[in-house]
C-alpha cells in the first residue's frame, strides 16, 4: 500500500496534515534510496569477491586432486619396487622387467598396507608365463680371456708398436724418438 494525499484525504486528514505526511513520507523514502545506493557498491564487490573466492576453490581442489594421484602414482611405484627387491626377483634384461612392471600394473593388484596384494601368485604366474624373463640361479656367462700369445707382452710395448717404431726410424732417422 502506497501513501498518497489521496489515501490521507479519505482518512480525514486536513490538506495541510497530509502535504506533511507526504513530505516527511519523501524525505524517509529518498534517504532510504541513498542508503541502499551506498550498501549497493559493496554488494557488488561481495559478489566479485565471492565469484573469484569460487574460482580459487575450484583450482586448489583441481590441484590438490592432481597432486594426491601423482603421491597415489608414487606410493604405487615404490610399492611394486619394494615387492621386487623383496621377492628378490633378478630379470635376464631391462625389457624383461619392464614388461613384468607393465603387467602388473595392468593388473592393478590393490596396495595394502603398503604392499601389494597377491603378488607372490602374480610373480608365479609370470614364471609359468615367461621363464626366459627371470634370470636363473647360474652366473651369467662370461667370455674366456686371452691367455698365451694373443695376450699382451709382458714388456708392455706390443709387437706392432715396436714395428711401427722400427718403421718411422727407417724413414725418419732415430733423431727424434716419438711414442706410438
Amino acid at each position: 500500500m502506497s501513501i498518497t494525499r489521496k489515501f490521507l484525504k479519505e482518512m480525514g486528514l486536513a490538506e495541510e496534515q497530509a502535504e506533511a505526511i507526504i513530505q516527511a513520507h519523501r524525505e524517509t523514502v529518498d534517504a532510504l534510496k541513498a542508503e541502499a545506493e551506498r550498501l549497493g557498491a559493496p554488494a557488488a564487490e561481495l559478489e566479485e569477491a565471492r565469484q573469484q573466492l569460487a574460482r580459487l576453490q575450484a583450482r586448489y581442489d583441481a590441484d590438490t586432486g592432481t597432486l594426491r594421484q601423482q603421491l597415489a602414482d608414487r606410493d604405487y611405484s615404490d610399492a611394486i619396487t619394494r615387492a621386487i627387491a623383496g621377492a628378490g626377483l633378478q630379470f635376464s634384461s631391462k625389457s624383461a622387467r619392464t614388461a613384468f612392471e607393465a603387467a602388473l600394473r595392468e593388473r592393478k593388484p590393490e596396495l595394502k598396507d603398503g604392499t601389494l596384494a597377491d603378488f607372490d601368485r602374480f610373480v608365479e604366474e609370470q614364471r609359468q608365463a615367461d621363464p626366459a624373463a627371470f634370470a636363473g640361479s647360474r652366473p651369467a656367462p662370461r667370455f674366456a680371456e686371452r691367455v698365451g700369445l694373443g695376450g699382451p707382452p709382458a714388456g708392455g710395448k706390443s709387437r706392432a708398436a715396436e714395428i711401427a717404431r722400427q718403421y718411422h726410424n727407417d724413414l725418419y732417422g732415430t733423431k727424434k724418438e716419438e711414442k706410438i
